[in-house]
């Protein structure tokens, strides 16, 4: 039996990415950073001695800020992808929006409504090439202020696609209508699929008149190419022939290569929602969420371990959404967190939010980093900086990455708090970490292009990166 051990975590490389102007803009460079304790380029780079940072100059290859008097408020980036390519799918959010909030410009090209409605929510889905050009721009739209876009993914052939919300009785997604087939003040499911090229291959409304969707926290796509997507639901959810009722509840949808509902998986309640994705080696799909109660799967048993308040657990699926595995997250009891938020998932680790608190209030200040690819759980301590974290990569090395927010930085002459990337090793040991600049509230996700390269959504720009350097 593999016994679980937990990892310790040691600072290794602090990388510090341009500078912390007040702007927040990353600039590469000394130009308008602090002053940096033991700076002295980029020779040597093993790991500083204690209370010391080391300078990476020029580590940004580009960043595009949205250029509009409504970003941050209602126009912002929500999630971005790595193409095969290694260029760039951007996803924006745009919420109540009229003429006086567009056109606005990204990266040169000028992004604009249909017209048709006074006020409109959707997106824009944008490709961007590897030197920061947009190639292709697609508009989401739809009537009101309430449409909401979850997430996008890419499949291996350089396909879009993204899942959301919608109130408005049809969405235009760049020319195509998609009937809500809901009933009014019920918010329905669309999903839609496009091609390298950016053109529409399908789009589709998910949910039944009378359906109401509360959510739809994750969406993945299968190694085989197909959407899969999280939902949430109150009082009814109807799908690929499957109708659920009851006052709440969560499951995962399956599409096929057309965009028709294939299957679905129910999960036991609106506590147990899958909140991220990940495709296995072996094939089908990893999810990962968090709940409060026993329940069971498939021929599964989920048992919660009664030391914690909630607890993680990982589901393994087949590409036909059949359950292979499923089982809480071992966390030692002694110092580990009482309330555990499920984050992100890889093939390989788990990324979990917790802290103690109590029933009517947790807090999530602990950030722990769990590896869960074997039988049973090996661990990571917390990791040394806990704060708020957004996002998770496996890198082809098998490394985890980390985006989230550091606390402990005053020795590296960076405002506190900071937004950070810290790569972990396969043995838990924090070999790099890259401080990028101080607007921590306004991180959404990275993504790591085939060349290594990082795309670091910010609400208000992305920002692509050099691959992070090996310390020697």
């Amino acid at each position: 039996m593999l016994r679980p051990r937990r990892w310790s975590i040691g600072l290794g490389l602090v990388l510090l990415l341009g500078g912390c102007g007040d702007d927040g803009v990353a600039g590469g460079g000394a130009g308008g950073g602090p002053a940096i304790a033991g700076a002295g380029g980029t020779g040597g780079m093993g790991s500083p001695p204690a209370g010391e940072c080391v300078a990476f100059e020029g580590l940004t290859r580009w960043q595009t800020d949205i250029d509009s008097d409504d970003a941050l408020f209602n126009i912002l980036i929500r999630d971005v992808a790595a193409l095969p390519s290694g260029d760039s799918i951007v996803l924006f959010e745009f919420s109540g929006i009229g003429d006086p909030g567009f056109p606005i410009t990204y990266a040169g090209a000028t992004l604009t409504l249909s017209g048709q409605n006074d006020t409109a929510s959707g997106g824009f889905v944008i490709r961007q090439s590897a030197d920061g050009s947009v190639a292709w721009a697609k508009r989401i739209e739809g009537e009101g202020s309430s449409n909401e876009l979850a997430a996008i993914d890419v499949d291996d052939d350089g396909n879009v696609f993204l899942a959301g919300r919608m109130w408005s009785e049809t969405i235009d997604v760049d020319g195509v209508l998609v009937d809500g087939r809901t009933s009014p003040g019920t918010a329905a499911g669309f999903a839609a699929k496009l091609d390298d090229a950016g053109e529409v291959v399908w789009a589709t409304s998910f949910g039944e008149y009378g359906d109401d969707l509360t959510d739809t926290p994750a969406i993945s796509v299968s190694p085989s190419g197909e959407l899969v997507v999280s939902v949430t639901w109150q009082s009814r959810f109807q799908f690929a022939g499957s109708r659920y009722a009851g006052i709440g509840g969560a499951a995962l949808a399956g599409f096929d290569d057309t965009g028709a509902p294939a299957w679905s998986l129910p999960l036991p309640s609106v506590d147990q929602a899958a909140v991220a994705f990940a495709r296995r080696d072996e094939g089908g799909l990893r999810a990962l969420g968090h709940f409060d109660a026993s329940f069971v799967i498939g021929a599964f048993n989920v048992t919660k371990d009664p030391a914690f308040g909630q607890q993680a657990y990982r589901l393994d699926i087949s590409a036909s959404g059949e359950p292979e595995g499923a089982k809480a997250i071992q966390l030692p009891t002694t110092g580990a967190a009482q309330y555990q938020q499920a984050v992100a998932v890889t093939p390989r680790y788990a990324l979990l939010q917790g802290n103690g608190g109590t029933d009517d209030s947790p807090s999530y200040e602990t950030t722990i980093l769990a590896r869960v690819d074997g039988d049973q759980d090996i661990w990571a301590n917390s990791m040394e900086t806990p704060g708020i974290v957004d996002d998770l990569l496996q890198d082809p090395d098998g490394r985890a990455l980390v985006l989230g927010a550091a606390t402990t930085l005053e020795t590296c002459g960076v405002a506190d708090p900071s937004t950070m990337i810290s790569r972990f090793t396969e043995e838990g040991v924090e070999d790099v970490r890259v401080i990028i600049d101080n607007k921590v509230g306004y991180r959404r996700s990275f993504a790591l292009t085939p060349n290594g390269d990082l795309l670091i959504a910010f609400w208000d720009r992305l920002v692509r990166t050099k691959p992070l350097p090996e310390p020697e």
